[in-house]
């Protein structure tokens, strides 16, 4: 699979080359968030659609897509320790949420191994060499929440974006420091993801990263 990938040093400090880890994501983080999700809504939605725009660094391109995808039911599969969570256009965020599938054990909310939501969401938004950059959680009055990083510097992937005219590519794969953010509605499912560069002064187009793709549900 070919792919391109990008340096954005510009954006990059030296002494910020390490990046995110769980840090402070410990079992109380876990089940902070665990006890929030145990009020969601019930899902009512069966399909969805996606609208994906920006660019990464002077590329905007994007792959086709489906007018319509199912929404993941967020179960176990089998007897397995994998949960049908979906994967979101950009960064294979998990698309549904509920408290089963972010952390599995709650009797002692030690961290979940590979195939929960909340593993996917650990490996698409942070990196195991900084402690001090940690995914954060923030809860409305609503029921919606959201899980972001602000900021991290790390290799990004961006799924579906390809450099126009240049060689044949599925994502590309930027440097830099990034505000990354993932919005869920009351009922768990993912409404918007989104990855901005953090603003470094001398920013020209090329060396900017600036998508989103949003979700509507029916």
């Amino acid at each position: 699979m070919k792919h391109r990938k990008l340096f954005l040093f510009s954006l990059v400090p030296l002494l910020t080359l390490a990046s995110c880890s769980s840090g402070a994501n410990d079992a109380n983080w876990r089940k902070m968030v665990s006890s929030h999700l145990a009020d969601l809504k019930e899902v009512t939605a069966t399909t969805y659609s996606v609208s994906p725009s920006g660019h990464v660094g002077e590329f905007g391109e994007i792959e086709a897509y489906e007018d319509s995808y199912t929404v993941p039911n967020g179960a176990v599969i089998g007897s397995s320790n994998v949960y049908r969570t979906g994967y979101s256009f950009i960064f294979n965020l998990p698309v549904r949420i509920n408290q089963e599938n972010f952390c599995p054990d709650r009797e002692t909310y030690k961290e979940p191994e590979k195939g929960t939501a909340y593993n996917y969401l650990k490996s698409a938004l942070c990196y195991n060499k900084d402690a001090l950059a940690t995914m954060k959680f923030k809860a409305e009055d609503d029921g919606s929440f959201e899980f972001f990083v602000n900021p991290v510097s790390k290799f990004f992937t961006f799924n579906h974006f390809y450099a126009k005219n240049g060689p044949e590519t599925t994502y590309l794969e930027a440097y830099g420091r990034f505000e990354v953010h993932a919005f869920y509605n009351e009922t768990g499912l993912l409404v918007k993801e989104t990855c901005k560069t953090v603003p470094s002064g001398n920013d020209s187009y090329a060396s900017t990263v600036d998508v989103s793709c949003t979700y509507t549900y029916n």
